[in-house]
């Protein structure tokens, strides 16, 4: 960015800020919007930051939480440059498109970045798009390309901030079952995170040209399940008007699987409950060596959102969801092929017969007795194509992801609140991916320039559906109704007729009334709990 223009200030309560002239947009990146949760702040719910007098120079990203394997275990070497491992490279560039490899990686990491077409005083009307990283709860960032707000700003007249904030052992460690009066809130300290920065842009988006009560929260994979949780979080009641959750998982957990983990951290440092504080002095490289050691079979997201009955009141997937923000309009969705994520082999993994199809159903926990029902049931109202292959990636996307999307939808919408669904089938060049988990966003952004392995930019059929989606998402977060962006009459979603957007291919949008419907029934014969694994 070092030939953009440098532009401000911009008034904040902390201080001013300078940020950047990026063609018609002014972007301002690495405001703190909280101290750093460091030394004895680390494991606490956020604080304010100091103010400051002098121009802070906001032209650069801020550091990014240190990030995490999920699971801890180890992952296969792979060769880019090995013939063999080069569709798995292929798919890996769709499939985390949306992440960044590179440091610099901090406990210091409470920083958000804006885009506005505006910095004139008085020109504070706009929706402002506050977007949630994905990376389950453990890795991401909000500096990725997919996620410059640059043509959202420029060309959809629209605000558009995106935030760093904790994750993994210091987001979402479990102390408070150990130490309950010394550490409350440290089994949703980065979900508290985002509630300060929510509260920042409250306070102060305004000056950058936003309108503070017009603020939706949007997310993908893990940032569509922590949309799904602020959801249920009365001390973010008020902070924002819509939601949008976009393959979005609802892993939840409680006291009796993050004691484990707890007790396995405290093991690692010789520590007790009650020398658990001693942890806030321990080099973060070392606590990062021993959380990626720990393993605790039938739990491999070790690290996430607690219900704890008091910052987040409700799982997200419970009847009683809705009663914290009915207010709140909704959007919600996957991608056709989500699932694909999981691809590992893709000589054995992407095509198999009939019988292989039978054994991969009955090892994930579809009822063995029923495999003929499944299979059979899945395929009513299939689409696109009918293969073993497509059949198990569905089926899978089923009970991962949209399952508990349509549940949360049902449950709002049966509710009274006004909730719009949508499913993502336009599917990415690469024939392993097909609609692959994350290939939306893109379109979401209109920025199909910075990813060309998924649409491609130039193609004017791609270039205008990326235009009408981000014309609808900017409209929803205007005023709580997608419709007037381009694509057709888009029908509230309700529980008795399950009414979606599908986006398709060539451009195709059209409403479905329980798209995929044999897919939803075959789920019947799942006899395992509904969610990752």
């Amino acid at each position: 960015m070092s030939n953009d223009m440098f532009t401000g200030p911009v008034r904040t309560e902390c201080g001013p800020v300078c940020g950047i002239k990026k063609d018609k947009a002014f972007v301002f990146l690495g405001i703190p919007y909280a101290a750093p949760p460091v030394g004895p702040l680390r494991f606490k719910a956020p604080v304010p930051h100091a103010p400051w007098t002098e121009p802070l120079s906001a032209d650069h990203y801020g550091n990014k939480c240190h990030q995490l394997n999920p699971t801890g275990i180890k992952q296969p070497e792979r060769d880019p440059d090995n013939p063999a491992d080069q569709r798995f490279f292929a798919v890996r560039r769709v499939d985390t498109g949306n992440m960044v490899d590179v440091g610099p990686y901090s406990e210091d990491c409470l920083y958000l970045n804006v885009w506005t077409p505006s910095i004139k005083e008085g020109d504070g009307n706009r929706p402002v798009l506050f977007w949630i990283h994905g990376g389950g709860f453990s890795t991401g960032s909000g500096e990725a390309e997919w996620f410059d707000g640059t043509r959202m700003a420029s060309e959809h007249n629209a605000v558009v901030v995106t935030i760093n904030h904790r994750l993994n052992v210091l987001g979402f460690f479990d102390l408070r079952c150990v130490c309950p009066e010394e550490f409350p809130d440290s089994a949703n300290a980065g979900l508290l995170d985002i509630v300060a920065a929510l509260k920042w842009v409250k306070s102060n988006i305004s000056a950058f040209g936003g309108d503070p009560g017009q603020v939706m929260i949007f997310g993908e994979s893990g940032g569509g399940g922590k949309v799904n949780t602020l959801l249920s979080m009365p001390p973010a009641k008020g902070l924002f008007k819509r939601a949008i959750s976009m393959s979005g998982p609802t892993t939840f957990t409680w006291e009796g699987k993050t004691r484990q983990v707890t007790e396995a951290m405290l093991a690692a440092f010789d520590l007790t409950p009650e020398t658990a504080h001693h942890l806030q002095e321990v080099p973060a490289e070392e606590l990062y060596r021993a959380a990626q050691a720990i393993q605790i079979p039938g739990f491999g997201l070790r690290f996430v959102p607690i219900v704890d009955g008091k910052n987040v009141a409700f799982e997200p997937t419970s009847p009683e969801c809705w009663q914290v923000m009915p207010e709140v309009d909704y959007m919600i969705g996957t991608t056709h092929d989500d699932a694909r994520l999981w691809i590992v082999d893709f000589d054995k993994d992407v095509e198999f017969d009939e019988a292989e199809l039978r054994a991969r159903l009955t090892a994930v926990g579809f009822d063995s007795d029923k495999i003929d029902d499944v299979i059979e049931t899945a395929k009513e109202n299939y689409e696109p194509e009918i293969t073993p292959g497509n059949l198990y990636y569905s089926l899978l996307q089923e009970i991962y992801f949209r399952y508990a999307a349509r549940k949360i939808g049902d449950i709002r919408s049966d509710a009274g609140c006004r909730v719009y669904f949508y499913q993502f089938d336009r599917e990415t060049p690469n024939p392993d991916c097909k609609a692959a988990h994350g290939a939306e966003l893109p379109f979401f952004f209109d920025n199909l320039a910075k990813a060309p392995y998924v649409a491609d930019a130039e193609d004017p059929e791609c270039a205008s559906l990326a235009s009408r989606i981000a014309s609808s998402v900017v409209r929803f977060a205007a005023c709580g109704d997608p419709n007037g962006g381009g694509l057709p009459e888009w029908e509230p979603y309700h529980s008795k007729e399950k009414p979606m957007m599908v986006i398709g291919n060539h451009g195709v949008c059209r409403m479905v009334k329980d798209h995929l419907s044999g897919v939803r029934k075959a789920a019947a014969y799942f006899t395992k709990p509904f969610g990752l694994p």
